[in-house]
């Protein structure tokens, strides 16, 4: 079921005004974990970090929904069993849209993690990130042989010491692909690299804004890692040239009544998909 929070990708079509039509809806959550170090809140108390599986998870007081019995942003600990939907943050961590706790982790508690493979050593055993990743004969390896540097996901299990992982099933990551052709798309997310004057990445979105109206105009000076943007226009060769580029902030979700948003691609007469 669709819950307030979730990031999902929407498959269908954009009717002229803001409404659209929607062929389907895909709910993929980014972690599913025990949680590990807590750290405490900021200054301002608006936002706090945990780590799950080495990744830094952002949260917002007022931004994040919390799901769980006595679970939010004060009273998460470590040792909690989470499933997380989020934005990307940075290059090693994520802004949660949403966290559910599921229970308490324990050996055996099903887990989910995505990554870069790092020192498969062609057995056994590999990593992501921090986090080792152990494959027996019974796990179920998709979309070619393991190999470092492949962008995986992976289902398994809790081993014993309740930080290692044995795998079950492990599968491409390949959730961020995108059309190499739409004439109408929008996103909304965070900056994750600059790789040029007016070239940036958004959410794992390549943007060109070369010939891009920026909202307020001095965004285009000071665009940085980090910064939440909303961008529209076309997708070619699978880079979106951005027409607009917005900025948004924390108090653009407590106007709006949600959190992140993301993909939204139009109707150019086909299905399209889209990140929402």
């Amino acid at each position: 079921d669709l819950r307030l929070g979730m990031y999902v990708t929407v498959r269908g079509r954009r009717n002229d005004d803001t409404t659209g039509v929607a062929d389907g809806v895909v709910v993929d959550h980014d972690l599913r974990g025990p949680v590990g170090t807590v750290d405490a809140p900021s200054a301002n108390g608006k936002t706090r970090n945990v780590d799950i599986f080495g990744t830094t998870v952002t949260l917002r007081r007022k931004n994040t929904v919390f799901e769980g019995e006595g679970f939010d942003f004060d009273t998460i600990a470590m040792g909690d069993q989470v499933r997380v939907s989020a934005l990307p943050g940075s290059r090693t961590g994520l802004r949660a849209t949403r966290v559910e706790k599921i229970g308490d982790a324990l050996e055996g508690t099903e887990v989910k993690l995505t990554g870069e493979v790092e020192g498969w050593d062609g057995i056994g055993l590999f990593l992501l990130g921090r986090t080792e990743v152990y494959v027996d004969a019974a796990t179920e390896i998709s979309g070619g042989p393991l190999v470092d540097g492949r962008f995986v996901e992976v289902e398994g299990l809790l081993r014993a010491d309740l930080v290692s992982v044995l795998a079950t099933e492990i599968e491409p990551d390949d959730d961020e692909a995108l059309p190499e052709e739409l004439d109408d798309f929008e996103i909304e997310g965070v900056v994750t690299a600059i790789e040029g004057p007016r070239e940036f990445v958004i959410s794992g979105v390549r943007v060109d804004a070369t010939d891009a109206k920026f909202k307020p105009r001095t965004l285009a000076e000071t665009l940085a890692l980090g910064d939440r943007v909303e961008v529209e226009g076309a997708i070619r060769n699978g880079v979106l040239h951005a027409e607009e580029v917005i900025a948004r902030d924390e108090d653009d979700d407590e106007e709006d009544g949600g959190g992140d948003g993301g993909g939204d691609a139009g109707d150019d007469g086909d299905d399209d998909e889209e990140d929402d």
